[in-house]
């Protein structure tokens, strides 16, 4: 029979105690006579434990390798950036005469609250497009209709 030893009172006198008592070795005799009588449900059970496990092992590695491959071929690219922009932000053009749905374009405040929740090792950068025909003055000088405005934050140019 194992034991195993620790202090029962202050004086640190050390007196040997059962690990199981009678009716824990009783429950554990019970429950091996139950497996051995149900040995096919025992098993099927195992097994269906063993690939529950393995099956979720298997879809965090995937997510992982996906993660990591995904990240790869942002770097691959060459230049390592990438822009979101809303869907259909320009002319409503539609081929077979219905009218196609308009999307909103992003609000400075959502770009930066994009900017705030994307916190990956990168650098991001807000900008937009002013105008694509502006005629910028000064004093009595202007320019050409054709002058494309651009703006952007502090990390635009990095």
């Amino acid at each position: 029979m194992p034991f195993f030893t620790f202090p029962i009172n202050r004086d640190n006198y050390i007196w040997p105690v059962a690990l199981f008592n009678a009716s824990t070795k009783e429950n554990i005799k019970i429950a091996l006579r139950a497996i051995r009588g149900q040995l096919l449900r025992t098993i099927i059970t195992v097994i269906i434990i063993a690939l529950g496990i393995t099956a979720l092992v298997a879809f965090n590695t995937a997510a992982t390798g996906l993660k990591s491959t995904l990240a790869g071929e942002f770097t691959s690219l060459g230049s390592n950036t990438f822009t979101v922009r809303a869907k259909n932000t320009g002319m409503k053009v539609s081929h077979d005469g219905r009218s196609r749905k308009s999307y909103s374009r992003f609000t400075y405040r959502e770009a930066t609250e994009f900017r705030k929740l994307f916190t990956y090792d990168a650098i991001v950068s807000i900008s937009s497009i002013g105008d694509f025909m502006a005629i910028i003055k000064h004093k009595s000088k202007k320019t050409n209709p054709n002058v494309q405005v651009y703006g952007g934050d502090e990390d635009y140019l990095k």
